[in-house]
């Protein structure tokens, strides 16, 4: 349940053309097809997320169809959880790929992957200490980092720099899965991908071949969207439909509306688990509610947070929001420092969640997630 990585030297051709597809005949017979994507330092890579244990086997051809190389690689068994599926045995509740049992415990951290946050290996590292298993971040949470000046091309040191994120956290902890929020709260953004935007569909694929065989990433197309028009419709079902056509790895999809709205796209085939902004529900009635209407896994991704529409009691409430949304049959999540904003060394931005609250800013919200991880 690993990722395996092929790299080559850099082509003459354009990085927008991404001139690498390749091949992989899996253990079973199954075939599987990626295309490459270039990066900062000036090579051309493929990846594969690996499956199935074995002798795997793949080829690499241009655009034009002629064959650049080919290869072959024994995948052995291994303790890592996988990829993120839904169970096997419960069409509302998640699994890993390895069929080890998924109890979600999640937080917010819209700015981990912003450069200009220096404090992501301590919020990592303490958040698999305090118990999370799920993080939900913006893939570009200041909107200008991902392209260049000329809004023609990418800035691969960007994508350097998010990576170097999400492979520390892959190797360190495994069995955190991210969900990275392709187009956040932009919902221009979004627009100019359904009118045919070639940045914007280039971003997009580009984020699947550098990122859908990581292990430890699947998708959300935005955050707080209101379907409040059909040009916006449209836009969000070609981003679904271009996400559950294009990764090869089938990784997870979903789309967060607004607070107290229904999941938006709810019977749509490419999302996979539904995304419920609430407020209060530690008896669990908004899960209850959309839990009868639909047999997909629901998450609670936004209630109150340490900062956002505060609790007067942190600890007691967000102990009794996660047994509220457990025993609905849904999967909650915490919010502690506003993640929304950049650093200010108080209330605002990234850092470890034990640093937090050792520093004042935080009031020991989470101490009890991990007993309850411990009852389960």
């Amino acid at each position: 349940m690993g990722c395996h990585e092929i790299s080559f030297p850099k082509s003459d051709e354009t990085v927008n053309d991404l001139p690498l597809i390749v091949a992989y005949t899996l253990p079973s017979g199954a075939i599987k097809t990626s295309r490459g994507f270039a990066t900062g330092n000036g090579f051309m890579k493929a990846r594969c997320y690996v499956s199935e244990g074995g002798q795997w086997q793949w080829e690499a051809k241009n655009l034009a169809g002629r064959c650049i190389e080919t290869g072959e690689f024994q995948a052995i068994d291994s303790p890592l959880p996988g990829k993120l599926r839904i169970s096997k045995n419960d069409a509302r509740q998640l699994q890993y790929d390895s069929g080890k049992w998924y109890l979600h415990f999640g937080d917010n951290a819209y700015r981990f992957l912003d450069p200009n946050e220096t404090c992501w290996k301590p919020y990592i590292d303490q958040a698999a200490q305090a118990g999370f298993n799920r993080i939900r971040t913006q893939l570009d949470p200041s909107g200008n980092t991902l392209a260049k000046a000329d809004g023609k091309s990418l800035n691969l040191q960007s994508w350097d720099a998010i990576e170097e994120r999400l492979v520390y956290a892959l190797k360190r902890h495994p069995e955190i899965q991210f969900e990275l929020i392709l187009f956040g709260e932009d919902t221009e953004a979004l627009l100019k991908f359904g009118d045919g935007n070639p940045l914007s569909h280039l971003t997009l694929r580009y984020a699947i071949e550098r990122f859908a065989a990581l292990p430890n990433v699947h998708w959300s197309i935005a955050n707080k969207l209101s379907l409040d028009d059909e040009n916006l419709q449209s836009a969000l079902n070609m981003a679904g439909e271009s996400l559950y056509e294009n990764d090869p790895w089938n990784s997870l999809i979903t789309v967060a509306g607004k607070r107290f709205d229904s999941p938006p796209a709810a019977e749509a085939k490419w999302q996979s688990i539904l995304s419920l902004s609430s407020l209060g529900q530690v008896i669990g009635d908004s899960i209850l509610s959309e839990r009868a209407k639909i047999s997909k896994p629901i998450l609670l991704v936004e209630d109150r947070g340490e900062h956002h529409h505060a609790p007067r009691f942190p600890r007691y409430f967000f102990r009794r929001l996660f047994w509220g949304a457990f025993l609905s049959g849904g999967m909650p999540s915490y919010r502690g420092l506003n993640t929304d904003s950049i650093s200010d060394r108080n209330y605002n931005g990234i850092e470890g969640y034990y640093d937090s609250c050792n520093g004042g800013h935080l009031r020991y919200g989470a101490h009890d997630l991990l007993k309850i991880k411990q009852f389960f």
